[in-house]
Parts: C-alpha cells; structure tokens; sequence
C-alpha cells in the first residue's frame, strides 16, 4: 500500500472515529438501504435550490459527497468510504417544491446522532425554512 493511500485510509478511520466511534455504519450499500432508517422533510424550494442551501449551510464531514443529477431531477448527498455507508439524503422535486429522504445507518449511536442532529439536520430544517 502506498504511502498516500495509509495516509488516506488513516484520515478517514480518524475523521469517522472523531463523529462517533467504530461500531457505526454499514457495510454494502444493500445492507444500508435495507437496513437504514429513514425521514422526509419538505421544502417549498426547487430540489436544487434545496441541496444547495444544504450544502452552504451544513458542517459536511470529510468524504462526503453532493452529486447534482439534472436529468434525473435529482442531486444526493452521500457519507460512505470503502464500502461503509453512514449517511444519505436525496433530494427530489415535488408538485410543491421539493423533499429531503434522509437515511441514516440503522446504528447509530448517541453521539453519532447528535453530532448529525447539530451538524447536518438544523441546515436542512433551516433550508426548509429559508432556503435563499
């Protein structure tokens, strides 16, 4: 392994155990859709506006991901890293605007949550609030 790739692989293992520890997350991306628990917020905002506040507005941790896919009206957020999903939230229009799906890792623990609670779910509450 190269020097660069310990370098990153260190940086991920230390950035996710900072959030909350080693046990949280799930491993494939079937296991995390299956498993994974999930909420809805609406936004009287175009998705795309929507994910853009969100984006400005949430403390994004390192490797996360937002993805804008025009054609399918649609843009995604993802936490996930070498297999290990954490966090998603997919944005998508609406006849009235637009709605988060946010799915979370079905374990999560206490500081895990809290730290997604503060970080990234007050930005989209807030988003929906005042997405400009």
């Amino acid at each position: 392994m190269s020097a660069r790739r310990k370098f990153a692989v260190l940086a991920v293992a230390a950035s996710l155990g900072a959030c909350g520890g080693a046990r949280v997350g799930i491993e494939g991306y079937e296991n995390f859709a299956a498993s994974a628990r999930l909420e809805t917020l609406a936004s009287a905002a175009p998705y795309a506006d929507f994910a853009r506040c969100f984006e400005h507005r949430a403390r994004l941790l390192p490797f996360s991901q937002l993805y804008y896919f025009g054609a399918q009206n649609e843009a995604v957020y993802k936490l996930q890293g070498y297999g290990w999903w954490f966090e998603t939230i997919r944005f998508a229009p609406t006849p009235t605007g637009s709605v988060a799906e946010i799915r979370l890792a079905a374990n999560f623990d206490a500081k895990w949550e809290a730290g997604f609670r503060k970080d990234r779910y007050a930005a989209l509450v807030d988003c929906t609030r005042n997405p400009a």
